[in-house]
């Protein structure tokens, strides 16, 4: 037990003295570089000291710098102009001064078409559905302008699946809804006219 106790004692002293010149190197090597350790103001003060504003040139030929503006060459004129047309909204057409309620689209004599498929009459689960849609007015004449929002739809109600459709505006009256077919069995096909926010009329 006596030898236990020693041997614990020893490597008690060895760690502390190790620990102690440990300790006492750190200060030496503090005290040595004493000078590097200066107060917040001098720092400061030598800081600002070394600080040297930039020089503006006011030629335009020694330097373009990020922030000037330099005017386009003709082929990136060219270009913002493409690219400005690509993105510009039509201007609105004009109503015509004797426009109607009796003009515009109404549900009730519009029609939709399905067409055949590739094979005849035939549709296989991945193959499309298309759909003609021609759009008339409330005296029942044909439409010759587009712009009508048509949402359409394919779905099995036993199932309890669906699918929406592409609708394509032809701008001539017509439109084409397209489906993808997901499922085996009976589909119904529903298009919707969007008349305002609240009102939707089945065709």
């Amino acid at each position: 037990m006596k030898t236990i106790m020693k041997a614990r004692v020893c490597i008690r002293k060895e760690y502390s003295i190790l620990f102690l010149s440990l300790a006492v190197a750190v200060l030496i090597l503090v005290l040595r570089n004493m000078e590097v350790l200066k107060t917040p103001s001098q720092f400061q003060h030598e800081v600002n000291s070394t600080i040297m504003a930039p020089r503006v040139s006011t030629d335009p030929d020694v330097h373009w710098g990020f922030c000037t503006f330099q005017p386009l060459s003709p082929e990136d004129a060219l270009e913002e102009r493409l690219l400005l047309d690509s993105i510009a909204w039509p201007e609105t057409p004009l109503l015509p001064a004797n426009l109607s309620l009796e003009q515009t689209s109404d549900p009730a004599h519009s029609t939709f078409t399905i067409l055949p498929g590739r094979g005849g009459g035939q549709w296989h689960v991945g193959d499309q559905l298309e759909v003609r849609i021609n759009m008339s007015d409330f005296q029942g004449r044909p439409k010759k302008s587009g712009g009508d929002l048509l949402l359409a739809r394919l779905h099995n109600q036993k199932l309890g699946a669906g699918v929406a459709g592409q609708v394509v505006d032809h701008l001539n009256g017509s439109y084409s809804a397209v489906f993808s077919l997901f499922w085996e069995g009976d589909a119904q096909v529903e298009v919707m006219l969007k008349t305002n926010m609240l009102n939707m009329v089945v065709l």
